[in-house]
């Protein structure tokens, strides 16, 4: 025989499997455990089952007297940093259950501190003599980020393999993250280069600085650019020179060959490959085909990256 002693659910260990004696749990949907919050005033919503009928909740934040609440209703807290929300659910044997949901508010974007690369922050030279580009920051905290270039729309920024998802934690708390333009090479000109970083709360910072890329300049003259050839091989033929610049910045005296990198090709997007003034590309097939034609000028981190393509046709 099971005894229940009437408004006392709970209370004789005898009493396992009565109607209404099971126990209340209290489920917390928002603030979410471990969740980050950009808000110092949360809507918390929150349910429970079990025990006779729930006829009242309790909510504490931070440990202080539990008030009466509703799930939708707005809390609020003082301060951006760890908080905690304890719900409690009661019935009317008096049976109660409560759980718990720590979660962080932060209301500030997320700030950003210049690393030792890079085109878009103040203080660093305003002129590239590269068309590959890289930058390194710093935060306190976690972020992701999205990259653009003029008037391209944010993307990913190219996270070399060794960094982690959120970037490289420090001693010092900080975590760094590096950004390359990998591709497209930006050609010679004015450019305008966008970071927006996103911490845990959902905080955007963004920065934009204007630069000037300055780097040798690749000319293709065999197969030209917008050419028909009437056979199916060509010799190609192609020079690099770096021009004087308006802006004073941009003046770099090199000798584009001091390095001796070689050009590297690729036709129509297949396998890279070594490549010289005067090789011969054979057995092209009829149609559009498009050349590329890189090189590297330089052993600084910048490389002196100079990129450019023909898209010529083969009609025999």
């Amino acid at each position: 025989m099971i005894f229940k002693p009437i408004g006392v659910c709970g209370v004789i260990a005898l009493a396992l499997l009565v109607a209404g004696c099971e126990p209340i749990v209290v489920t917390i949907n928002s603030p979410s455990q471990s969740s980050f919050v950009k808000s110092r005033c949360v809507t918390a919503t929150f349910s429970a089952t079990g025990g006779s009928g729930i006829l009242r909740y309790a909510c504490s934040m931070d440990g202080a007297p539990a008030q009466s609440c509703a799930s939708g209703q707005t809390l609020c807290v003082a301060s951006d940093g760890p908080h905690a929300l304890e719900v409690t659910a009661s019935d009317a044997s008096g049976q109660k259950g409560s759980t718990r949901a720590d979660f962080v508010v932060d209301t500030i974007a997320p700030v950003l501190s210049p690393g030792n690369g890079g085109p878009y922050w103040p203080g660093n030279d305003t002129c590239w003599n590269s068309a590959q580009q890289w930058s390194t920051f710093y935060t306190f905290e976690r972020v992701t980020t999205e990259c653009k270039f003029d008037t391209l729309p944010y993307g990913s920024c190219n996270w070399p393999a060794h960094q982690l998802p959120y970037g490289s934690a420090h001693a010092d708390g900080t975590y760094q993250f590096t950004t390359y333009n990998l591709q497209p090479l930006l050609p010679n000109g004015v450019h305008t280069f966008s970071l927006k970083a996103t911490d845990l709360a959902g905080n955007v910072s963004e920065v934009t600085q204007t630069f000037r890329v300055h780097a040798p300049v690749i000319s293709v003259t065999a197969p030209a650019s917008g050419s028909t050839l009437t056979q199916r091989s060509v010799v190609l033929a192609f020079s690099a020179a770096l021009t004087a610049s308006e802006d004073p910045e941009c003046y770099f005296d090199n000798d584009l060959d001091a390095f001796n990198y070689p050009y590297v090709c690729q036709l129509d997007g297949g396998a890279a490959f070594e490549c010289t003034p005067g090789i011969t590309l054979g057995e092209l097939a009829n149609g559009t085909h498009t050349l590329g034609i890189k090189r590297r000028f330089s052993n600084t981190n910048g490389g002196m990256m100079a990129i450019a393509s023909s898209t010529f046709t083969v009609a025999p």
